[in-house]
C-alpha cells in the first residue's frame, strides 16, 4: 500500500472516530440522555404536557413534601392558575455513576397571569440551585429534587 493511501486511510479512520465521539457525547452517552430527560421535562412543563412530565418522574419520586401523586395534583392546579410560564436553565452539571445520576442546575421560573408577571423560583442574576436525582430503569427518570423551596 502506498504512503498516500495509508495517509488517506488514517485520515478517514480519524474523521470517523471524531464523528462517533461527537455523536456519542452529544446524543448517546448517559450524560447526554440525562440532559435530554431534563430538557424534555422542561419543554413539557412549558407546553403544559402533564402526561410527559409524569412519565419522566419515577413512581418512587420524593421531594419533601411531594410524592408523585402530589406532583400530579400540583401540576393540574399550577397549569390552571398561570397563563404563561418561562423557564431558564443555567450552568447544568451532570454526573453519572452506573444507573444513577445527579444533575445540578440553576433554574429561573417566571410566570404570568392577568397581565402580571413574577418569579416563583430564582430570579435573573440569582437562579435557584437545584439538584435533581435520576435513575435509569427503562429510561432515565427523576427520583428526587433538592433545593426546591415550597412555601
Amino acid at each position: 500500500m502506498a504512503l498516500k493511501n495509508k495517509i488517506i486511510l488514517a485520515a478517514t479512520v480519524l474523521v470517523a472516530f471524531i464523528i462517533f465521539a461527537i455523536i456519542y457525547n452529544g446524543w448517546l452517552s448517559p450524560k447526554a440522555r440525562v440532559k435530554s430527560t431534563v430538557e424534555q421535562t422542561t419543554k413539557a412543563f412549558l407546553t403544559k404536557n402533564q402526561a410527559l412530565i409524569l412519565d419522566n418522574i419515577a413512581s418512587d419520586f420524593y421531594c419533601d413534601p411531594f410524592d408523585k401523586p402530589k406532583v400530579d395534583t400540583s401540576l393540574t392546579l399550577f397549569f390552571r392558575e398561570f397563563e404563561k410560564t418561562k423557564v431558564v436553565l443555567d450552568d447544568q452539571r451532570v454526573y453519572v455513576k452506573g444507573n444513577e445520576a445527579i444533575d445540578t442546575i440553576g433554574v429561573i421560573v417566571l410566570v404570568g397571569r392577568g397581565g402580571e408577571q413574577g418569579f416563583i423560583l430564582g430570579s435573573f442574576g440569582n437562579p435557584a440551585r437545584l439538584t435533581l436525582k435520576l435513575k435509569k430503569r427503562k429510561k432515565w427518570q427523576i427520583t428526587g429534587v433538592e433545593g426546591l423551596k415550597i412555601y
